[in-house]
């Protein structure tokens, strides 16, 4: 069966060393300065599990409580059932005929793991100790100080008075000559029996005399309990609990912020609201029955004599070239658009609106014979266009005919809106969406949020709060939280703590 080594002492002294000569393992020891194990590690071969730990005053300012919990958690986690045992404990100590204040606190420092045991004798504890030292030994005065401290931990630990022949620990005092490939021609003329006399070793003789020191005695079986704090994580022996914990408890939401639309996805206009009329179409075509006559054989020459018709033109005419060619009248529905624009000398907008040709069959008949007469194939009649022009603050109207690549215009001041009766040119009484030029009561030419108009794919536009724990949600959670906090570090119940004076809530789960 494996035998359990656990090695203890100075920063310095062999521990890691020797853990590479028993385990025959490639690690680096401490240089005398700097340690060479910060933390407890355990390293397994067919014989032993060696237990090296971070040495007392090493470099990592690691204290000895410190060092203390990190062998017993590491106990804890490889135990079985919430038992470790130990079969020896190598204590490596510095030569010393006094019981100096280092050693005072290491031997009590091993006395302490008693205190996991389950009625196992302090003076039982030191059987199990094999004190090392590093030296040929030369006197056995050079012990007395490690005993001593010792055997002064056990009577304080037992409240008892110990004599010197009933408290016993061993000692192994040895010195590897050839440690890291060094030779000593003094040492290495020796044979073995001479050397062992001095306490000198070649490093593949420490392995044997090792093992032939074990005791054979009942392992140092530490127990543990398990329990768990209910404010902070720590898990495992609550002996053990030397980290800070949570203060005092509150209740909070996880918060956090989310953007959404608070309108529902609504139809409305994107563009600006406007003023129009709508033409009355019965006064347009009298105009042009008038004009024409009863028989007309041909349209006539544009009649234009004011000056603010005459900008009107100006100002659509660029206009009224894309709608000739991009479409026929009898294809776009009635009043179909809009051009916006400045005229300098009436300072006011002109509006420009489609009128179906239908009203006037005369028209309709003219431009097929245009067509004729201009050699189109089979007397087929050109794009035809019938618009209507007006300047906002005038009486002026421009009738407009485009027939092939020909535009007649036709100034009138007597065509007026079939809903108000006003005049074409005075204030609107139609409200309409320049964008789409529909009116404005009619659904809108856009899809988005009723808040914001932004559509559907777009982020909200209104911040709120919400808790990603129990998934409520308002502009400001006023409401008492689904989870427990620490009120001094806000942080969550059941993480690492942040307060080392609060005591731990420990529950025993065995």
């Amino acid at each position: 069966m494996k035998k359990t080594i656990l090695a203890i002492g100075t920063t310095g002294l062999g521990k890691t060393t020797m853990a590479r000569l028993l385990c025959e393992i490639d690690v680096e020891g401490s240089n005398g300065i700097e340690s060479g194990t910060e933390k407890a590690i355990i390293y397994e071969t067919d014989e032993f599990f060696y237990i090296d730990t971070c040495g007392f005053g090493d470099s990592f300012g690691t204290t000895n409580e410190e060092i203390f919990h990190d062998i017993m958690r590491l106990f804890q986690k490889h135990g079985k059932n919430n038992i470790f045992n130990i079969d020896t404990i190598l204590w490596f100590c510095p030569e010393s005929v006094r019981e100096m204040d280092p050693l005072k606190h290491e031997a009590n420092f091993i006395q302490r793991f008693v205190e996991y045991t389950d009625g196992y004798k302090p003076i039982d504890l030191w059987k199990n100790v094999l004190i090392i030292t590093k030296g040929t030994f030369l006197s056995h005065e050079l012990i007395n100080g490690p005993k001593s401290a010792a055997k002064n931990a056990c009577q304080t630990f037992s409240n008892m008075q110990i004599d010197d022949d009933s408290f016993f620990v061993k000692h192994f005092p040895c010195w590897i000559y050839d440690i890291n490939g060094n030779t000593n021609a003094r040492w290495a003329k020796m044979d073995s029996e001479a050397r062992f006399e001095f306490n000198c070793y070649r490093e593949n003789e420490i392995k044997s005399k090792i093992q032939h020191l074990i005791p054979n005695f009942s392992p140092i079986s530490v127990h543990f309990k398990q329990g768990k704090c209910q404010k902070c994580n720590a898990i495992g022996d609550p002996r053990l609990f030397i980290t800070e914990c949570h203060t005092t408890l509150i209740f909070n939401h996880s918060i956090k912020i989310e953007y959404f639309h608070p309108e529902r996805i609504v139809h409305f206009h994107s563009g600006s609201k406007f003023l129009d009329h709508e033409p009355d179409e019965i006064s347009i075509k009298r105009f042009f029955e008038k004009m024409l006559g009863t028989n007309p054989t041909k349209l006539p020459a544009s009649q234009v004599s004011s000056e603010i018709g005459k900008e009107i033109i100006e100002v659509c005419k660029p206009d009224l070239t894309v709608n000739q060619v991009q479409a026929t009248p009898e294809s776009q529905p009635s009043r179909m658009s809009q051009v916006i624009s400045h005229v300098s000398q009436a300072a006011s907008k002109v509006s420009q609106v489609v009128v179906s040709s239908s009203i006037l069959p005369s028209i309709a008949f003219l431009a097929r014979h245009s067509g004729s007469a201009s050699g189109s194939k089979g007397g087929v009649a050109p794009p035809l266009g019938l618009y209507l022009l007006a300047a906002a603050g005038t009486s002026v109207t421009v009738l407009t005919i485009c027939v092939g690549g020909t535009v007649y215009y036709y100034e009138t001041k007597n065509i007026s809106c079939k809903r108000c009766n006003k005049l074409v040119g005075e204030k609107g009484c139609i409200e309409k969406c320049d964008n789409c030029k529909k009116e404005w009561i009619e659904t809108g030419c856009t899809i988005g949020y009723e808040c914001c108009k932004q559509d559907e794919n777009k982020p909200g536009c209104k911040a709120r709060e919400k808790c990603i724990m129990c998934q409520e949600a308002a502009i400001k959670l006023n409401s008492q939280g689904c989870t427990q906090y620490c009120m001094k570090c806000k942080e969550m119940w059941n993480t690492p703590g942040c307060d080392p004076s609060f005591k731990h809530n420990v529950v025993i789960m065995d």
